[in-house]
């Protein structure tokens, strides 16, 4: 936001923007998209005006229009969007049918992967084998059971309310909090229709920079939901 520092900025995401690309990933572009109205959200010296909202709202509403009839919604075709849902859709199932064997305390740590396709239905056993949930949140609650997944869930929410009630507080003064809170908050959306966290060169450094958001945020008052 600094009009200084603007251009330089704009030029390292730039750099980065390949990578984004070359990830293939459909969650990737939304979390990318999402960070960023976060980080102007999150942002207190922007205060939108009524028409600048549902400008927003209004170019939001056509993207998601546009993608939705831009996508390939075929079931049947590899790397097409209605494939994509139908295949996330039965992990959803494998992953209920796994959290009901065990739901108090859950199948045991890790042990989502080696016990899928004892809950997979014969198209997946089919694809994969066994698989991860494809969605973090859902895989923590079949391996944890309710308890450790709510407990998961609460340390989640917990860094996003301080890092939230943080940025909106210092979002004027503190560029560097604003930018660490809206990156791990469009991180973690990636986590509900993947499991980036399951790979540790992906999971060090989204620990690193909780952390990092959290020290920074640490006089804002408690981390508690």
């Amino acid at each position: 936001f600094d009009r200084i520092r603007r251009r330089t900025w704009i030029g390292l995401v730039l750099v980065m923007t390949p990578a984004l690309v070359l990830a293939g990933s459909r969650s990737s572009y939304f979390a990318a998209a999402a960070g960023v109205l976060i980080l102007f959200v999150s942002y207190r010296r922007w205060q939108p005006t009524r028409p600048q909202l549902m400008a927003a709202a209004a170019v939001a509403s056509l993207a998601l229009v546009a993608a939705a009839l831009a996508a390939d919604w075929r079931t049947d075709v590899r790397g097409a969007a209605g494939r994509a849902v139908s295949l996330r859709s039965q992990f959803s199932e494998t992953t209920a049918r796994m959290f009901a064997s065990s739901p108090v305390f859950g199948v045991g740590v890790g042990r989502y992967f080696t016990r899928s396709s004892e809950f997979m239905s014969a198209e997946l056993r089919a694809l994969y084998g066994n698989e991860n949930a494809h969605n973090y949140f859902a895989q923590q609650f079949a391996e944890l059971g309710v308890i450790g997944g709510l407990l998961f869930v609460w340390l989640a929410g917990a860094i996003v309310a301080r890092g939230w009630s943080a940025a909106r507080m210092l979002g004027g003064y503190d560029p560097a909090l604003v930018g660490l809170f809206a990156g791990i908050a469009g991180y973690l959306l990636t986590c509900v229709t993947g499991h980036p966290l399951l790979v540790a060169e992906a999971a060090l450094p989204f620990w690193i920079t909780c952390g990092a958001l959290v020290s920074v945020a640490r006089d804002e008052g408690p981390v508690l939901l």
